[in-house]
């Protein structure tokens, strides 16, 4: 008797990675690639089985090579998109996705959709299995990760989060009294903050802002 088919679906790897075997240590891509000498990257293994740091933080720290370079290589030994978050045109719906607390905690940003449910996912350390679990879940879709520079990640989670305004009234939450939202709209602080914000979305080139009502307080993301 033949088996019955099933129709469970199946799930989604987060991204084409590598096994460890075909994976050369990124001391040795560096040296590969006249990022560090052999000298160097003696050194820098000693630094690490003093201070328990990884490589790439060791060689950055000192000057060797820079984030982005590591970044690359990073990508390469794991077989995953590098990503320049420096060209990249974030999508707001997609960052949207993470709370900031959770997008500094993970050194993760959701860069854009690449399906209704998949979303890739920029991280500064793509071996860190239980930041991809932790973001799956976080998220509740399917991740592709590509690695970032660790500066232009920090960057744009700075740029994409730093505008949180905070609208409690101490008085009127121990009074219960309700704000006069008109005379508030038309008061000089008020309009001095919709310049503020104004002005600096368009330093930075935004398209538009998107105002996000909160409990005790307005997020403003541009």
């Amino acid at each position: 008797m033949e088996a019955a088919a099933t129709n469970l679906p199946l799930p989604l790897p987060a991204s084409p990675a590598r096994s460890e075997e075909t994976r050369l240590p990124l001391g040795t891509l560096l040296v590969r690639d006249g990022a560090l000498t052999a000298q160097q990257l003696e050194s820098a293994l000693a630094e690490k089985e003093r201070s328990g740091r990884r490589i790439g933080e060791i060689v950055v720290g000192n000057g060797w090579v820079s984030a982005a370079q590591i970044a690359k290589l990073l990508a390469e030994q794991h077989g995953v998109e590098y990503i320049d978050l420096l060209r990249v045109e974030i999508e707001p719906a997609a960052a949207g996705l993470l709370p900031e607390q959770f997008a500094r905690r993970y050194e993760a940003l959701p860069v854009k959709f690449l399906s209704e449910d998949t979303v890739l996912v920029a991280v500064t350390d793509p071996t860190n299995v239980v930041t991809s679990d932790d973001l799956r879940l976080a998220l509740g879709l399917n991740v592709r990760l590509a690695v970032a520079g660790a500066p232009e990640l920090f960057a744009a989670i700075e740029r994409l989060y730093r505008t949180t305004l905070a609208i409690e009234d101490d008085d009127a939450k121990d009074a219960g009294e309700v704000q006069d939202l008109d005379g508030m709209a038309t008061s000089a602080p008020a309009i001095q903050l919709v310049n503020a914000l104004i002005s600096r979305a368009l330093e930075e080139q935004a398209s538009d802002l998107h105002f996000e009502p909160q409990a005790k307080q307005m997020l403003v993301r541009a």
